[in-house]
This record gives structure tokens, sequence and C-alpha cells, in this order.
């Protein structure tokens, strides 16, 4: 039951990556001083000169921001990955004496833009993950058995003496835990993050936070690459440090992740 709560803590985390909330309130902000240029004509060559420069630095500007406005993250992006190899790491020493199930369990997260605003959603598919655990169960009794035939015992002998026990056969206590632990994750099995978000092409960031109010300071990021309909999230910075989705051997759910144009 232990291992199965650790497999879940494996995807609220990365729910939790993405809730980019900036807790500092002491945010730099900056400003854009406007040069106006006057009408009235001017004797000195020179000045006219340092006007029209100015005018120029300032439509080249105005480009810059329109350039980031127009990027095209609307519509949804979706990044699905396998976490059955995640799921075994978790399991501990366990998982090297055992067959680990060949059942994928996919995760999926699916960002959706609109406008100003974002959705992300992070979940497992549920029928993946019950044939992941009915497989599972099967290993593990597997395992179980043979445990016991190596120390001389039967396997009618030590189902009855696990019974004694616990109150049931192995399968059957196998096959319970597993299914109490399906029912315990429930809505864990699918989370959702609201909030707004800004596009800094020229930086390659997209700034999220949780308040509208809160996005033109906004400090957390994620720096990404964008070609055609995939959308690459190579880094996220979250307090001003950069946040790892991973734990020790779970290589699999490193950065970067590749989101396509659903």
């Amino acid at each position: 039951m232990k291992n199965i709560k650790k497999l879940l803590a494996l995807m609220l985390a990365l729910v939790m990556i993405f809730a980019l909330v900036a807790c500092d309130d002491k945010k730099s902000s900056d400003t854009e001083e406007e040069e106006t240029v006057t009408e009235e004509k001017k004797d000195e060559d020179k000045e006219d000169a340092k006007t029209a420069e100015k005018e120029e630095e300032e439509e080249e500007e105005e480009d810059k921001k329109t350039e980031a406005d127009s990027v095209d993250l609307e519509g949804e992006w979706l990044y699905s990955v396998d976490m059955s190899e995640a799921f075994g790491a978790a399991m501990g020493e366990i998982a090297e004496q055992i067959d680990l199930p060949d059942e994928k369990v996919m995760m999926n997260l699916s960002f959706e833009f609109e406008d100003d605003e974002f959705t992300l959603t992070v979940g497992v598919d549920k029928e993946d993950f019950e044939d992941y655990l009915d497989a599972l169960v099967d290993v593990m009794l597997e395992y179980m058995y043979d445990m016991a035939e190596s120390q001389g015992m039967s396997k009618d002998d030590f189902d009855a003496q696990f019974s004694a026990a616990n109150g049931a056969g192995v399968e059957d206590y196998l096959e319970e835990s597993m299914k109490a632990a399906l029912e315990e994750a429930g809505d864990q099995l699918s989370q959702s993050k609201e909030g707004y978000y800004k596009v800094d092409t020229k930086k390659g960031r997209i700034y999220i936070a949780e308040d509208e109010d809160d996005l033109d300071d906004a400090e957390d990021y994620m720096e990404y690459e964008l070609s055609g309909k995939k959308l690459t999230i190579t880094k996220v910075i979250s307090d001003g440090e950069e946040a790892n989705p991973v734990g020790e051997n779970l290589d699999i759910l490193e950065f970067p992740w590749t989101f396509k144009k659903q």
C-alpha cells in the first residue's frame, strides 16, 4: 500500500511543479519611458537626426511587443509519458527481485491556452492503472509463493499461514490492497490547475501567475521552444530556483517535455 501511495505522490508532484505562484512581494517592475516627438521644426540638423533615431527605436520596440503577443499557443497541447518505469523505480528494492508488468500506464499532461488564461490537467488513465495493478498482483503473488517454496513451504501451507495472520489468502489480500489503493486515489488520478500566462518570445519564456494582477510582475516561468505543432518545455523556474520534477532513478520524467498541438 505504501508503494502505491508513492506512485500517486509522483503524479501529484508533477502538478505542484506547475503551481507557479510567486510568493515574493518584493518584485521589480520594469518601466518604459516614452519619448514625445515634437512636431516643431528644429533649426539644427543634429537635433532632427536624434529625433528620427528615437522614433525608429520606438517603432522597433513596438514591433518586438507585437511579435511577443502574437505567438500562437492558443488551443490544447498534450504530453504523454509511460509511467510504468517510474512506478517500478518507486517500488525500491523489491522491483529488482520481481519481473515488473509489461502493461503501460500512460500519464497525460494537457495545457489549454485561451486568450491570457491557461488550464493544466495532469492525469493517469484509470483503465491503464487498473490493468497495471491487476498485473502487479499476479507478479507479487508468484514472487511470494516462490519465496515460500524456497523456504520449504507449499503454496497451500503458505496461503493457510498467511490467511491466519491477515484474515485473507495471499491473492485475495493483494487484490483487496490494490482495490483499496485505487479507491483511495479517487480524484487524485486527475488534477487541474488554472491561471494566467504571458509569453516573452525574446527570452523564450512563458510566465505564469495564479492571479491576473500578478502576471506583469511574475518571476516564475517555463523556458520553451516552439516549432510548428510542438511545444517543448525545457526548464521550469519557481521561486528563483530550477524546479526538478523527478527523484532518484526517475530519468523518464526529466525535462524536456514535448507537447503536441491537438
